[in-house]
């Protein structure tokens, strides 16, 4: 016992702080796992194909999710790496078949990525700090929504923070850098051109850049260079096997998408305004992640202004004081944080420091350039920027350093920026989980699997033992809630028909169904069919209609 407590004493104290910030994040990311879990359509579809795999009636995928806007057709569709769908088969041949299991590894690697986010911030801050924003990083409202439920990109800062901490590794230790460093580097790269089309441009020529700088110092790094690109091949080696036998058509779709988006683009709108655009998201989606206030979408604020947008809304919105205070910080943050950066690059003496802010650098450098189509095609929602998650985080740790450096006393401020930074994740997980708890999260736009299993329970409680009907309603709320509730209602051995759009009429006596939203106000019938029973759930009403 003894023994045990002189241990305990010799573990220092960041990490028993940076233990319970970890503590903290995994209850906040897995608090009510299954029932708050967002279950659209895109997850019903790759739940469906990871069930075939465990229930052996089809191989593991080769191929990943396909890319919507990189294609006209469906042949010209672009598809990802596999790994994705691999990571879900791996849960789900270990804990069951069921849509939350499909989404452990989203969980488990959000987790993973908080103590991993603390050791990179350590190349550069002191423990403190690091901690300071670790723990804010921790309760992001913008990490913790996308780390609870199953989505390919998910899993990119995990593996985005591999990548540069293992590249800053080997940065700095070169031909003494250790094998597992090596091969860590490879498996970042072999995995993360496997979540999005962002990270199969980005994190490709980032490498090529950083094999040409690290080669040019010492051309016998080349083979551990060639280390990185063999794990990250054999990482790919299914999508591989699938070009050979297709003959490479996943490739020409992929090279076809990006002539077929420059095009777009390039039709649309001037240079000069495509980069203001693509910064003024910069600006925003750093605001964004880090305080969670505003919209989950770019507001284009700074490209009205320039291009001195007259429309009444916006003018409106920006005589608000409080709107316009909030408009200006956070262009100040971002403008402030990008001149740091490289005020800092040129400035910094140790090396170890030097390499970790350039390589921030060319890697956010490449991604700015990247974003510039991606927005100007009218990519705009912040999930495009999840491969960026970190920038805002840095951004505020050298505000806070340069604060206590040159102003002492101004670091009062710093502390103020991280409490109000705290305060408004916290209100904004707090106004989610509010809504969840109500059971009022789905509706037109999301699914959250709790309440799309009570709609599904009240779908085949309502059949009269029939082992099949129909559902109908607002177009809106079928498009949206039609998939899950088939896979929900498919489990209780209920087959539900999607009755919009059908050529032939619903046969008579089939159990039907019709959902909308929530209203207080409706007629006795609803086209033509009397209604009856009814019941709410939060923002939906579902009727079971006399058919």
């Amino acid at each position: 016992m003894e023994n045990v407590k002189n241990k305990a004493k010799s573990i220092p104290k960041y990490i028993w702080i940076l233990l319970v910030i970890i503590l903290v994040g995994i209850f906040f990311r897995a608090y009510n796992f299954h029932n708050w879990l967002y279950f659209s359509s895109d997850q019903v579809r790759d739940t469906l194909l990871v069930e075939k795999t465990l229930k052996g009636e089809s191989g593991w995928p080769l191929l990943g999710a396909s890319m919507r806007k990189s294609g006209i057709s469906k042949e010209d569709l672009f598809y990802l790496g596999p790994i994705y769908y691999h990571f879900q088969i791996i849960s789900g041949k270990n804990f069951g078949i069921g849509p939350d299991k499909m989404a452990y590894p989203d969980l488990l690697f959000s987790i993973l990525s908080i103590p991993l986010f603390f050791f990179f911030l350590r190349r550069y801050f002191t423990n403190n700090v690091s901690l300071a924003l670790t723990g804010l990083y921790s309760i992001s409202f913008f990490s913790i929504k996308y780390s609870r439920f199953a989505w390919n990109p998910n899993i990119i800062p995990f593996f985005v923070i591999l990548f540069l901490l293992s590249f800053h590794e080997f940065l700095i230790k070169k031909e003494k850098t250790r094998r597992y460093w090596i091969v860590l580097a490879g498996i970042s790269i072999g995995v993360g051109i496997q979540l999005h089309m962002i990270l199969l441009i980005l994190l490709p020529v980032t490498t090529f850049f950083l094999f040409i700088f690290l080669m040019k110092k010492n051309w016998k790094l080349w083979k551990k260079c060639l280390i990185i690109v063999l794990v990250a091949i054999f990482l790919n080696t299914s999508q591989i096997i699938s070009e050979i036998k297709a003959n490479f058509t996943n490739s020409k779709a992929f090279l076809s998408s990006i002539t077929n988006s420059a095009d777009q683009v390039d039709k649309k709108s001037k240079l000069f305004m495509k980069i203001i655009n693509n910064a003024d998201c910069h600006i925003e989606a750093n605001a964004y992640m880090i305080s969670s206030r505003g919209e989950n979408i770019c507001d284009f604020s700074y490209s009205r202004l320039i291009r001195n947008d007259e429309t009444k809304k916006f003018m409106k919105k920006i005589h608000e004081p409080i709107f316009l205070m909030f408009v200006i910080l956070v262009f100040l943050f971002t403008v402030f944080g990008y001149s740091s950066l490289i005020y800092y690059f040129r400035s910094e003496k140790e090396k170890n420091k030097k390499y970790f802010l350039g390589l921030i650098m060319l890697y956010c450098g490449l991604s700015f350039l990247l974003m510039i189509p991606i927005i100007s095609a009218g990519l705009g929602e912040f999930r495009y920027f999840i491969h960026t998650f970190f920038m805002p985080f840095i951004f505020l740790g050298i505000l806070s350093g340069t604060l206590k450096r040159k102003y002492p006393m101004m670091i009062v401020v710093a502390i103020l920026v991280f409490i109000f930074l705290t305060i408004s994740n916290l209100l904004s997980i707090k106004s989610s989980a509010q809504e969840l708890l109500n059971k009022n999260g789905s509706g037109a736009h999301s699914v959250f699997l709790g309440e799309a299993e009570s709609l599904a329970n009240y779908i085949v409680s309502n059949s009269n033992n029939q082992k099949e009907g129909y559902l109908i309603g607002g177009f809106m709320y079928v498009s949206n809630l039609y998939r899950p509730l088939y896979y929900l209602t498919e489990k209780q051995n209920f087959n539900l028909i999607k009755g919009e759009g059908m050529l032939e009429p619903i046969p008579s006596g089939k159990p039907l169904f019709y959902i909308m939203e929530a209203d207080d106000n409706f007629d006795t019938e609803i086209r033509e069919h009397k209604i009856n029973d009814y019941k709410k759930f939060g923002k939906i009403i579902i009727f079971t209609l006399n058919n």
